[in-house]
């Protein structure tokens, strides 16, 4: 067994004074997360009315509108961030600081900030569903910077099971969040020119911010960069 391995399993259990290890009963935040990706899952599949994201796109096409396989990420974000729900119910798992410290309540009130959001979007409400985006995005960038913070235990799950899962969906609002900046715009104005004005600072944005992280940044974490790039492909290919 790994010194890393050790280490985890001493984080999420103590000896009690008969030298059997003591099991952390659920704490309401393990319950929550279940609760909060449960409900965002109904509301991306199922919805509440209005149109379907893929819809509301087409109808206000941008100039940094990306290819439609490129929302297929979606599909990476709900599935590792359904193994992590799953993993912080298991006893060894529940207490570790990667999700007691670094998470918290913040995954919960992504998961509904989002369902705000994707309701608002839904109904083309792009002002409102902007806001909420930018709450997401700022959950998002608390839950990635309080897990830099701790210390990681050097193991392969510690980072792409327990961590990666927000740092990617942290990286892809990122991208949409520019999206939705240059969606506002079209439907302000059709002029050209403003669309092509925004969609510059757009590339701009994405383009710093992903210096940042890579080279600045005290902890580089290539799993947010990764989906910015993986946004910016797509618009390429869509321009093309």
């Amino acid at each position: 067994m790994s010194s890393g391995t050790v280490a985890r399993r001493n984080s999420a259990q103590s000896l009690s004074t008969s030298g059997q290890p003591i099991r952390y009963k659920l704490h309401i935040t393990n319950y929550l997360n279940v609760v909060g990706y449960i409900l965002r899952f109904i509301i991306t599949f199922v919805g509440v009315g209005g149109e379907k994201h893929a819809t509301v796109l087409a109808r206000n096409q941008t100039i940094f509108t990306p290819s439609g396989w490129t929302f297929s990420i979606w599909g990476l974000i709900l599935t590792t961030e359904a193994i992590f729900v799953f993993l912080q119910l298991l006893p060894d798992h529940r207490r570790l600081p990667a999700i007691k410290k670094g998470i918290g309540y913040w995954f919960f009130t992504t998961c509904i900030l989002e369902i705000v959001w994707k309701c608002l979007f839904s109904y083309e409400y792009f002002f409102l569903s902007s806001v909420f985006m930018l709450f997401t995005l700022a959950s998002l960038i608390t839950i990635v910077s309080k897990q830099s913070e701790i210390p990681p235990d050097g193991t392969i799950q510690d980072y792409w099971l327990l961590r990666a899962p927000f740092s990617i969906h942290c990286g892809w609002i990122m991208f949409y969040f520019a999206l939705e900046m240059n969606l506002l715009a079209v439907n302000h104005t059709k002029k050209a020119w403003t669309q092509i004005e925004w969609a510059i600072v757009s590339l701009a944005y994405l383009t710093c911010t992903a210096i940042y992280i890579l080279i600045w940044k005290r902890t580089a974490d290539v799993a947010i960069v990764l989906p910015i790039a993986w946004g910016t492909f797509g618009v390429a290919l869509e321009l093309t």
